[in-house]
């Protein structure tokens, strides 16, 4: 939930200001209001009476009224402020700047007072005034392309109070604040803001040159000027992420240093990893060739010894056979030649 979130009031009767959902009362007014937020939850209390009221353009009047606010309310802008305000006039009347009259404006009043000790997302204001007779001037621009816009208002009036305000709001929505301040003391009104306040800080000493310059046409070389112009971009580079940018910058400049310093690592890494793979590749190849040749000079002694062992087993065996084979014959022979002999005595 946003602090100055919109605020719907819930009204008994007619309200002046184009606020929420009650429209505007141009004529004869009177209302009371409790403010909701989105929720139903009341925030803050309204009221107030008028014989007229109007705005259109940049141009506002009101007649005979006084309006009172509490709490948390949406004013004729439809800004949330917070706090408490109170206004009476008898008349009053007012163009902004931006309207009708180009950068220029003016506010005139009668009969008027006002209290307040409020806040929302653009001003922070206390005081109160009393007046029999109030106006003022002013000047602004506001630009979205433009990182150098300024608000002034000068005006002057006869009562009594006084009041301070702060500035700090965005009116043009281009991101850059206006920063700025304003005083009611006696009879001396004025409030100023602008988008590059340190620029206008230093070159306050150097108006009266710059006027000069600015009267001959050379006012965009004037001293103010040129050193006006590099504050702004200073400031603007500040106001809009320029730090953020530049650590970012170094940021990636070291992440990037790191990952090529980790890319460095991760080559030496592998190639380490790939000679100590080769090496071990190399030692296994020989390991597993010397055991190759080991088992084959084993297998060729074993078969050799294998081989001589069953030649002298097949030499044996035939010079055996033939030994057997001999005495066989020879024992035959014998046998036949005693026959012979036995057969030749007894005559048989």
């Amino acid at each position: 939930m946003s602090f100055f979130e919109e605020l719907t009031p819930d009204n008994a009767g007619r309200s002046p200001y184009r606020n929420g959902t009650d429209g505007e009362a141009q004529g004869p007014y009177a209302f009371a209001s409790a403010n909701r937020d989105q929720h139903g939850n009341a925030r803050g209390y309204s009221t107030g009476v008028g014989l007229a009221h109007g705005q259109s353009g940049g141009a506002s009047y009101d007649i005979m009224s006084a309006n009172a606010n509490f709490g948390g309310w949406r004013d004729a802008g439809g800004e949330t402020n917070v706090g408490f305000g109170a206004d009476a006039q008898v008349a009053k009347f007012g163009i902004a700047p931006g309207g009708p009259l180009g950068n220029f404006g003016f506010d005139v009043g009668a009969l008027d007072a006002s209290a307040n000790a409020s806040f929302n997302s653009s001003t922070a204001g206390i005081g109160a005034q009393a007046n029999l007779i109030e106006g003022s001037v002013s000047h602004g621009t506001s630009d979205r392309n433009s990182a150098d816009d300024r608000f002034i208002r000068l005006g002057g009036s006869v009562g009594v109070g006084a009041a301070g305000r702060v500035h700090y709001g965005d009116a043009d929505g281009d991101g850059r604040r206006e920063y700025g301040f304003g005083f009611d003391a006696g009879p001396l009104s004025f409030d100023y803001k602008t988008e590059n306040p340190i620029g206008d800080l230093l070159t306050m000493p150097m108006m009266g040159t710059n006027a000069l310059m600015s009267g001959i046409g050379l006012g965009r070389y004037a001293p103010g000027s040129m050193v006006q112009r590099g504050v702004e971009g200073a400031w603007d580079w500040a106001t809009h992420g320029g730090p953020g940018r530049a650590l970012s910058a170094v940021g990636r400049g070291i992440g990037n240093a790191a990952q090529s310093v980790g890319n460095g690592l991760s080559t030496v890494g592998r190639g380490i990893g790939n000679v100590a793979s080769t090496v071990g590749n190399g030692i296994v190849n020989g390991a597993s060739a010397v055991g190759r040749g080991i088992s084959n000079a084993a297998s060729t002694v074993g078969t050799g010894i294998a081989n001589g062992a069953s030649a002298v087993g097949r030499g044996i065996s035939s010079a055996a056979s033939t030994v057997g084979t001999g005495i066989s014959n020879a024992a035959g022979a014998v046998g036949r030649g005693a026959r012979a002999a036995w057969n030749a005595v007894t005559g048989w």
